[in-house]
């Protein structure tokens, strides 16, 4: 029979350079990230594109290549969306509470707002010019306003991955996990 005894540290215990080693080694280990670290921003970020007045089945998001893709999005209110999208003041100048329209989205998040027209009256030129314009301007305020939520919500990811792979995170991790440790840093 053999017996051996070893000597167990809680973090705090260790020295500087065997307290940088466990960091590091977490940092780089397949478990500390292993689950969707993401899921509280995922939900809010749903929540608020359904405040906007857009919804979706759900999402893809790949932080290296920076891309951000919604799966099946649609409006699901009008003129919520719009007011979002373009404001109050534009619902105003376009005159469109006076006006029927529709807005959808494609598979790639791009608007279609969209005049409708009524069949019993004949337009002017003048008027399906202005038609015309009104929904080139609305596209491309609503594209504009889609790509920059889609942008901020990217940078909020970003941001609270970076702030999981900094030291200080990886600590608290470790602190609040009450993780123990050879004398040299690794994890027992």
């Amino acid at each position: 029979m053999r017996t051996e005894q070893i000597e167990i540290y809680k973090f705090e215990d260790l020295s500087e350079e065997a307290r940088e080693k466990a960091i590091s080694d977490l940092r780089e280990s397949e478990f500390y990230l292993d689950y969707e670290w993401f899921d509280y921003l995922y939900e809010d970020f749903k929540e608020e594109l359904k405040d906007k007045g857009i919804s979706c089945n759900t999402f893809y998001f790949d932080l290296y290549g920076n891309e951000f893709n919604i799966d099946k999005p649609y409006i699901e209110d009008n003129n919520k969306f719009l007011k979002n999208a373009i404001g109050s003041k534009y619902l105003i100048m376009f005159n469109l509470e006076n006006k029927e329209f529709e807005v959808s989205l494609s598979e790639n998040c791009y608007t279609d707002f969209e005049v409708l027209e009524n069949e019993d009256k004949e337009l002017t030129e003048e008027e399906y010019k202005a038609n015309t314009e009104l929904e080139i301007k609305i596209n491309e305020e609503a594209d504009e306003y889609l790509s920059n939520l889609k942008r901020d919500f990217l940078k909020r990811l970003n941001n609270d991955y970076e702030y999981l792979q900094s030291d200080e995170a990886i600590r608290e991790h470790i602190e609040a996990n009450e993780f123990e440790y050879l004398k040299n840093g690794e994890q027992y």
